[in-house]
């Protein structure tokens, strides 16, 4: 069971949100194909459609191209994998801006969170030199205080110690930290981290396959982040008023 608490003001809020990068701020679903694409061509396999490979963004840059191989050459993962990281840390490196853009909304909702003093943090499973690179090509780098990416961690989301490091780092509560995402890996990163979770429907998955995974919170709208209520579990009030029963927003 899981309550929300009602009648909080926006400096009640969440204080913390933790941001996942690929479909969530950023719109780099066709840069990321056109790099597994290039990297096929480069070991002379067949390439792949846009929408097949953006089907197997969200687990890291390994899994992606392990994903991308098993379609184009079945029984070559383990021989190609590693040319293939090569090649494809080159051609990401190059095209990475091509077409990757934020998403509507984004910039305003940055600052307004950053206007009302809250404390933004990213996780992701890319790369770092990557994500700097979009960040900053994208000018949002001085937004985030803190960042976990795919290479800082053993073990990427949705296993919770980045999400933990963030909390931790950040000294903010974690029934006042709320993690945004675009997909199932999200949700159960943050349900893993004992974290609430919100997701997003502009993203890289289907809404019916967020909703299966039960976010805590549900919008279509960036702008309604920035106020959402605080969810708390039962026993774990965060403050304010009493809470009372209410499904996911």
């Amino acid at each position: 069971m899981r309550f929300v608490v009602r009648g909080l003001n926006p400096a009640a809020g969440y204080r913390h949100f933790v941001f996942d990068l690929d479909g969530t701020l950023v719109d780099s679903g066709a840069d990321l194909a056109s790099a597994v694409n290039e990297t096929l061509r480069g070991l002379g396999l067949p390439e792949l459609p846009e929408t097949q490979v953006v089907d197997f963004v969200g687990h890291g840059m390994r899994r992606l191209l392990q994903s991308s191989l098993a379609a184009a050459a079945p029984g070559r993962v383990s021989e190609l994998i590693g040319p293939a990281i090569d090649l494809f840390r080159e051609a990401y490196a190059q095209g990475l801006l091509d077409r990757t853009r934020l998403h509507d909304g984004i910039m305003p909702l940055l600052s307004e969170l950053r206007r009302r003093g809250a404390c933004l943090s990213l996780l992701t499973n890319k790369p770092r030199a990557f994500t700097e690179a979009i960040l900053c090509g994208l000018e949002v780098d001085a937004c985030f205080s803190d960042m976990v990416c795919g290479d800082d961690v053993a073990a990427p989301k949705p296993d919770p110690q980045g999400l933990q490091a963030l909390v931790e780092r950040s000294g903010v509560p974690a029934g006042l930290t709320c993690l945004v995402g675009d997909s199932a890996v999200d949700v159960e990163t943050a349900r893993a981290a004992g974290i609430a979770s919100c997701a997003v429907t502009w993203g890289l998955r289907h809404a019916g396959e967020l909703r299966a995974s039960r976010p805590d919170h549900l919008v279509d709208d960036a702008a309604r982040i920035a106020d959402l209520p605080v969810v708390v579990r039962e026993g774990g009030a965060s403050g304010g008023a009493p809470p009372v029963p209410a499904p996911a927003t």
